[in-house]
């Protein structure tokens, strides 16, 4: 072993001599090789552990030296072959190109909301109910609840055909209900109700009726019969106050003629329900001892127990039902 040693000293030796840098180099790395091996021997001999190599043997270094170190013939130059690399390729040094980016763009910053699941309303849980079998019965309408209100001298077809001589005025008024803001009369029509009258532009209930014998041209233009008419609509269910009241003339004309009395010649009130009389005439009171005026101290004045007003109360049930009574008569 200690010849070996040797050798490969001598062969160091060699090389360094000949001033070739790479032989040295060489030649360090077989002695580092030739001392493991030597060591290595060595610790199996003590462990008699087998080399892993037994089957292939170590070749023999040749023990031929050369006959003198001062001959010119150069020591044999050991195989500068290194053991072949592995069959992989060592990486190269340069790393390989950056992945390129994935072409699927990035998601935008706010993700699309999910669709409503499920789209549609799921079905309740009880089936609709059947409808029934009777229809359902219609509305009842409101009945026709019309009420007519006349305001004349049913019993003179003709001025002549009047009891007296003489001008006489009455007007009709139809309140509904207690507001004595809801009324109706000549000028004054709300939605609920209409007024007529016989003449055109008359706003009351009038007859004139002058002597044609005296006064044939007065007669002619003064001998006139006009009455008025309120129809009351949607009656039913309500109350109503029909009132009657007298207009003055500003003196009593001829009251030394008996045959000159028209505070006798009263209007008479009737009504109807749907075009049906409903029985009854209602007028203020009159009496042939019961002047509309009156003397004063040397003046006519308004008699003030000449009976000049009067109502009645027309009340009617949702179903129209109606009755005209409690008669009431006030004085001037």
């Amino acid at each position: 072993m200690r010849l070996r040693l040797v050798k490969s000293l001598i062969l160091c030796s060699s090389l360094v001599t000949t001033g070739a840098d790479e032989s040295f180099r060489k030649g360090r790395t077989i002695v580092r090789r030739t001392n493991r091996l030597v060591v290595g021997k060595r610790l199996r001999r003590r462990l008699d552990v087998p080399h892993p190599s037994t089957s292939t043997k170590a070749p023999t270094p040749s023990t031929n030296q050369p006959s003198s170190p001062s001959t010119s013939t150069e020591a044999p130059t050991p195989s500068t072959k290194q053991p072949s690399s592995p069959s992989t390729k060592r990486p190269t040094n340069t790393a390989t190109g950056v992945p390129t980016i994935t072409s699927t763009k990035a998601p935008s910053l706010t993700p699309s909301k999910a669709p409503n699941y499920p789209s549609t309303k799921k079905p309740s849980h009880f089936p609709t109910k059947q409808p029934t079998k009777a229809p359902s019965k219609l509305p009842t309408q409101a009945p026709l609840c019309t009420l007519e209100a006349n305001l004349g001298f049913p019993d003179w077809e003709d001025p002549d055909d009047a009891t007296h001589f003489g001008y006489h005025t009455d007007y009709l008024s139809v309140l509904r209900g207690e507001d004595e803001g809801d009324i109706c009369y000549s000028t004054l029509n709300p939605d609920w109700c209409e007024y007529t009258n016989s003449v055109e532009g008359g706003t009351s209930a009038y007859i004139g009726n002058i002597d044609d014998v005296y006064y044939p041209d007065e007669a002619d233009i003064y001998d006139r019969i006009q009455e008025e008419t309120i129809i009351i609509g949607n009656a039913q269910d309500k109350i109503h106050y029909l009132c009657v009241e007298h207009w003055f003339n500003p003196k009593d004309y001829y009251p030394e003629y008996y045959t000159w009395m028209d505070h006798m010649m009263s209007a008479v009130l009737t009504v109807k329900k749907n075009g049906v009389d409903m029985g009854g005439e209602w007028s203020h009171p009159v009496d042939i001892d019961t002047p509309s005026h009156i003397k004063d101290e040397g003046e006519e004045k308004v008699n003030p127990d000449y009976e000049d007003y009067f109502c009645i109360t027309v009340t009617c049930t949702d179903v129209c039902d109606c009755t005209a009574d409690d008669y009431s008569v006030y004085y001037a």
